[in-house]
């Protein structure tokens, strides 16, 4: 199951890292030169902007989930196991 779940968590972060925070990105930049050329409103910047930071969040958790499930893997191991005093 942890290894199941570090496939996962490694995919999200690929897809995210990869393209939508690319994508995001490139957007909020577009938005921002319209925004200063008078064609978009300053509501269309903070909305790129905004999803921009929610998907920087979600590759954030991503890579956290990654984390804890390799550390899950391994726990489960024996490779972090406790040596005697």
């Amino acid at each position: 199951m942890a290894r199941t779940s570090l496939e996962m968590a490694q995919a999200r972060v690929r897809a995210l890292s990869q393209g939508a925070v690319a994508e995001a990105e490139a957007a909020v930049r577009v938005a921002e030169a319209a925004w200063r050329f008078g064609e978009r409103g300053i509501l269309d910047v903070l909305d790129a902007q905004r999803v921009l930071r929610s998907l920087r969040a979600d590759l954030i958790q991503a890579r956290y989930e990654a984390q804890a499930a390799l550390i899950e893997i391994e726990r489960l191991e024996g490779r972090h196991a406790s040596s005697p005093p």
